[in-house]
């Protein structure tokens, strides 16, 4: 257990948290003594995460499926939670298509499978969880971009015009993040968004060779990739009352990959 236990008492929503990056949400949440509700498309792996956590006092923790690109499923999410909690209190929008994303593919079938759920799954479960938000007149949601968003020079001489289907997505969750704070400022409700650099994760060492890996390491000011512990630093932050004032700012933890 963490000794500042900054989210005791707190309900919060990690999606994608059957591992990688989501998983480290979930744990460092659990540690500060919040109660969270693990969800992921992998139910299996999402129940697994929850069995996981550390837990002391009051604190519980459920592991469920959600598919953020259907609108009726991350409502269904959002309605359990509120019906075995009663609140919401955090929302980590984490889940996304990284690993196995196929950037050869440019046929809008494709296209609209990755940018609903990394582009539109956000919204969806923003929109399922600000009901009860606005009802308590207080939340936090904490988006997660990528500094992919920002490297444009994918091909100085593509063969055919690429998809842009990832950073394209996280583009728009930078957008949409700024957006969200504009009109749910009212009610007390931050949005704001991490955007991770090369960050290893199995999901990383699946979408990124070793030779590119090091490269992009070696080019940033630490010399080195983030650790999935590090992100999940700067979801905590934002979820807590030292974050109360910040809403609508991207915070890049890249190693100074990036430096908008």
């Amino acid at each position: 257990m963490g000794a500042a236990q900054r989210l005791a008492g707190k309900i919060a929503i990690v999606t994608g948290a059957a591992g990688g990056i989501g998983k480290e949400h979930a744990k460092r949440f659990a540690d500060e003594g919040a109660s969270v509700v693990a969800l992921d498309i992998d139910e299996q792996g999402a129940e697994s995460t929850a069995k996981e956590l550390p837990a002391g006092g009051d604190q519980r923790h459920l592991g469920g499926r959600v598919d953020i690109s259907s609108l009726a499923s991350c409502q269904d999410a959002a309605d359990r939670v509120v019906a075995e909690f009663g609140r919401i209190d955090a929302l980590v929008n984490n889940a996304a298509i990284y690993a196995n994303i196929d950037h050869k593919r440019a046929d809008e079938e494709y296209l609209d499978q990755v940018l609903s759920v990394n582009m539109l799954g956000p919204w969806r479960m923003s929109k399922a969880v600000v009901p009860a938000m606005m009802s308590q007149n207080s939340g936090r949601i904490i988006n997660q971009s990528s500094d992919a968003a920002l490297m444009y020079h994918v091909s100085r001489k593509p063969e055919t015009l690429p998809n842009f289907a990832y950073a394209w997505s996280k583009y728009s969750v930078n957008g949409l993040t700024k957006f969200m704070a504009g009109v749910l400022g009212g009610y007390n409700i931050t949005v704001n968004c991490i955007s991770p650099g090369m960050t290893m994760t199995e999901a990383t060492q699946q979408a990124v060779s070793p030779r590119m890996a090091e490269r992009l390491n070696a080019s940033t000011p630490l010399g080195r990739a983030m650790e999935p512990q590090e992100i999940a630093a700067a979801a905590l932050f934002l979820a807590s009352d030292d974050a109360k004032g910040i809403t609508g700012q991207i915070l890049y933890v890249n190693g100074g990959a990036v430096m908008p």
